[in-house]
């Protein structure tokens, strides 16, 4: 199975292998570090998880197996609606990160500016309407 981000208002990036996911309507944002932003990285380009895992096997032939770990990535995702399913459209290859570490860490969950995106209407804007945009 693919997946892909749920819609506009998930976003994420890759800064200094670090991936970084924010969910714009909860003001949640997510960090994968080492072999874990590999993992994110791959599954936000639509890979499937066999995928992933051969992509993972070339690149690190003695390494630990990912798959449960990425299990527990895509049961994190989907529980908070990070991810919906993307059918069998093609996966984007992507680059491949350079890791400082191939280990698999847990994925880091902060809600602490919760709050402050449910004051600042800032991400509430668009081309067309401007902004604030008003419900």
């Amino acid at each position: 199975m693919r997946y892909q981000p749920r819609d506009k208002d998930i976003v994420w990036e890759v800064s200094e292998g670090e991936v970084l996911l924010i969910d714009l309507s909860r003001g949640i944002y997510y960090s994968a570090r080492q072999g874990t932003a590999q993992l994110v990285h791959d599954l936000m380009h639509g890979h499937s998880s066999e995928e992933i895992a051969t992509r993972w096997a070339e690149r690190f032939p003695s390494g630990a197996d990912p798959k449960a770990h990425l299990s527990t990535v895509l049961r994190l995702f989907t529980s908070d609606g990070l991810v919906t399913e993307r059918g069998q459209s093609p996966a984007h290859p992507g680059p491949i990160l350079e890791l400082e570490s191939n280990d698999f860490t847990a994925v880091e969950r902060y809600d602490d500016m919760t709050e402050i995106f449910e004051m600042d209407p800032i991400h509430d804007g668009d081309l067309e309407h401007g902004w604030p945009v008003h419900n």
